[in-house]
């Protein structure tokens, strides 16, 4: 079967489609992780791809771009990757926690009643956005993505993502009352 007939596949929900492209592009994204200085994490990267692929592979606009698609979307996470340890770094380095630092308390029983509700409403709200704005949104304030991230897993410009970020924030104050 021709690649670009399994990502179609893949798109209308098959998932043993998407077992073979996983397989035929497998080794190759171990590989890519390896070359960029990953290879003891290797595994995990490639496999967060794989999933985070899998959950997107609407927003692929040409199937036979999939391994250059999958490339960048495993480059992003190589770049998070290496600010978590930068970050991860620089806390080590600070040391431990003043310990007669003010902590902020538990939120009480009615307090987490009432974020879960805000939050269910907003998912919601997300959820009913356009399926662009959707993309936007969650891909910036769900998965950390930068506008540049975006404008490249979604094949478009950084003005573009602007724009669709704007109107899909607006839609969603409207829509939660905020």
């Amino acid at each position: 079967m021709q690649p670009a007939e399994l990502v179609r596949r893949a798109m209308d929900g098959d998932s043993e489609a998407w077992n073979l492209i996983v397989k035929g592009n497998r080794n190759y994204m171990l590989a890519v992780a390896a070359y960029r200085g990953f290879s003891h994490v290797a595994e995990d990267i490639t496999n967060e791809t794989f999933l985070l692929g899998f959950q997107s592979i609407a927003t692929l606009r040409d199937p036979k771009r999939l391994r250059n698609w999958l490339t960048g979307i495993e480059l992003n996470l190589i770049k998070r990757y290496r600010m978590r340890q930068s970050r991860e770094q620089r806390w080590r380095e600070q040391g431990e926690p003043d310990e007669n630092r003010a902590v902020d308390p538990l939120p009480r029983p009615d307090e987490q009643l009432m974020e879960t509700d805000q939050k269910e409403r907003l998912m919601a709200a997300v959820q009913s956005l356009p399926l662009r704005q959707r993309q936007v949104v969650t891909l910036r304030h769900c998965k950390d993505y930068d506008l540049e991230e975006i404008a490249t897993e979604l094949g478009t410009t950084v003005n573009a993502v602007k724009c669709s970020l704007g109107r899909g924030l607006e839609k969603l104050r409207k829509m939660v009352g905020k």
